[in-house]
């Protein structure tokens, strides 16, 4: 009877829960093995409830990733592919019903731009993403790849990589309309404006006859804010023609002492409005070949944001150093600070630091950039 117990609890450990005994001693080990037989039936519906529960989960995920609108691939620490999604399939063209589970990653995808750019991502999960260009000559296709490290649940190890495809046309096409709309817009604006600050030139000039002090502090007004709007809509212009690469950059050779002299003469009448002393230093002329005209632009917009930021008798240094294989221009200044979580989103277009808004169109950082 022992032995039978023996054999039996064996099994069990095995994972065999079809074992029962059969003792007929009448004494206390036929007690044992009927509390046995209880024991094993209570495991074997436990373990069939589990396998349930796992099918119904599997089947859940496999719903979630088959309806999911991104391309998903999991692939295991080896490169090996462990699942690849409906919308992945498509992505790559692959057929449904190909069986690609356990192919290595850079095998079992079709060559080609899409390929490469999870190759690419995949070398640093979680810390870059890549766009893809898959457009045709009747449709557009925009994809941006991006991974991530699969880790177990309460564990640090990575099982492996899960790489997700997201099809962004949309969001592109959403952008080249706006940027079109503000080219647009902006050319049909810029020319009467143009009229308009010409005529009041003359007007200011007294061409059209002298002006009243009164009349010549309205018209220098309507001056200054047609100026502004103009800065405004050649920044929007500046921006659209950078971000589609039309810029053409007249490199010579440049002193970055000279340009920054000049951005300081530039605004020097402001800072002395607000009493902030503007102070250069450079050992020499430090001469690179670089577009002047917009270097010079850089150090305006920074000259000018550390005047509006610095209160008075404060003091602004624009220092150039060389830094061997790099030339470093700064421009710090005395006044507060631009809180950290606001340092990401003040090179974006219109940003500005939420409560501390003083003027300006939130592009000078744009263009600096």
């Amino acid at each position: 009877p022992l032995l039978t117990l023996t054999r039996a609890a064996e099994a069990v450990a095995r994972g065999d829960f079809q074992q029962q005994v059969e003792l007929g001693t009448g004494d206390e080990l036929q007690d044992l093995g009927e509390t046995f037989n209880k024991m094993t039936a209570q495991l074997r519906s436990y373990s069939l409830l589990q396998v349930d529960r796992l099918i119904a989960e599997q089947r859940k995920t496999e719903a979630l990733l088959f309806s999911i609108a991104e391309g998903i691939i999991m692939a295991d620490r080896e490169g090996r592919i462990q699942h690849v999604n409906r919308k992945a399939r498509e992505m790559f063209a692959l057929a449904a019903d190909a069986d690609l589970e356990g192919s290595l990653l850079v095998d079992a995808l079709p060559d080609g731009p899409l390929r490469y750019a999870m190759i690419a991502v995949g070398q640093s999960p979680g810390k870059s993403f890549k766009e893809v260009d898959l457009s045709e000559e009747q449709t557009r296709l925009y994809v941006r790849v991006s991974s991530s490290a699969v880790v177990s649940p309460g564990r640090a190890a990575e099982l492996g990589i899960v790489y997700a495809l997201r099809d962004v046309t949309l969001e592109r096409e959403l952008d080249k309309m706006k940027e079109d709309f503000l080219h647009y817009i902006t050319h049909d604006l810029r020319n009467p404006l143009g009229s308009a600050i010409g005529f009041l030139d003359l007007l200011l000039k007294g061409t059209a006859g002298v002006l009243n002090p009164d009349q010549h502090s309205i018209v220098s007004s309507i001056r200054r804010s047609c100026s502004r709007l103009m800065g405004l809509i050649n920044n929007i212009l500046d921006i659209a023609k950078m971000e589609s690469g039309h810029v053409r950059l007249a490199l010579k050779e440049t002193s970055l002492a000279g340009v920054a002299g000049r951005s300081i003469a530039i605004l020097e009448s402001l800072a002395k409005q607000k009493d902030v002393a503007v102070h250069l230093v450079a050992v020499e002329e430090f001469s690179v070949n670089a577009d002047a005209d917009m270097l010079e632009r850089v150090f305006t917009n920074l000259l000018g944001n550390a005047i509006k930021f610095t209160p008075e008798k404060g003091t602004i240094t624009i220092s150039i150093v060389d830094e061997g294989p790099n030339v470093k221009c700064c421009v710090e200044d005395t006044g507060e600070c631009i809180p950290p979580e606001s340092i990401g989103r003040v090179f974006e277009k219109f940003e500005q630091v939420q409560n501390n808004r003083r003027g300006g169109t939130g592009l000078g950082l744009t263009i600096t950039r």
